[in-house]
């Protein structure tokens, strides 16, 4: 009898940890939040799941889901996603993105609602800008390969495109705008060597 719950008791678990498995095709990392629609396995319902990492109240601890972990650091305001490759990151970044691009790091105006995308290119060492920008709004994109000089990747309205050598371990990349235009993230670090992206919340513009 202790047997037979024992094993009942299994099983469920195991059914809710099916159910609870991730949608990989619904991921989205918005900022510093995760969010996701689980499968569902009958007769559960596909669920929806949102993990706040850096939430003041109740943050998420670290996550694993579709071949990403998810790892929180309330301290540096950052969260760090890391895979054994960049592959399982266009899960995560490649909505709507290019054929061509790995993996995409998207920023929103919540004011008027327009994406701003980072395009990330690891197969052809290319980062690239896509979005919408006025005067009144100042928006910046700027980048910096290996702690060299700071570089345009977006300024005054112009858009240039990044190519960085295959030397390169780390890419840093920072946006900065007026208080009218809330970023979600400030600034992505990406480790080329060790497949990670670091996205931090607050982070200034360096001057050079």
């Amino acid at each position: 009898m202790k047997r037979s719950l024992l094993l009942l008791t299994l099983l469920a678990g195991m059914g809710r940890a099916e159910a609870d498995e991730a949608n990989c095709a619904t991921m989205l990392l918005t900022g510093t939040s995760l969010s996701y629609t689980t499968k569902g396995t009958f007769p559960a319902s596909p669920e929806s799941r949102r993990f706040k990492f850096l939430d003041d109240d109740s943050p998420a601890p670290a996550q694993k889901a579709c071949g990403l972990t998810f790892t929180p650091d309330r301290k540096a305001g950052a969260v760090t996603i890391s895979a054994p490759s960049f592959k399982p990151f266009s899960q995560l970044l490649g909505h709507l993105a290019p054929p061509t691009a790995k993996a995409r790091l998207d920023i929103q105006n919540s004011l008027d609602m327009a994406e701003q995308h980072i395009y990330f290119d690891p197969s052809k060492r290319t980062l690239g800008f896509k979005g919408q920008s006025t005067s009144e709004h100042q928006l910046v994109a700027a980048v910096k390969i290996d702690g060299g000089p700071l570089k345009p990747l977006y300024y005054d309205g112009k858009v240039t495109p990044i190519t960085y050598p295959t030397s390169a371990k780390k890419l840093d990349v920072y946006m900065s705008a007026n208080k009218a235009f809330v970023l979600f993230w400030q600034r992505a670090s990406i480790n080329l060597k060790s497949p990670s992206i670091t996205i931090y919340r607050k982070a200034a513009m360096p001057s050079k």
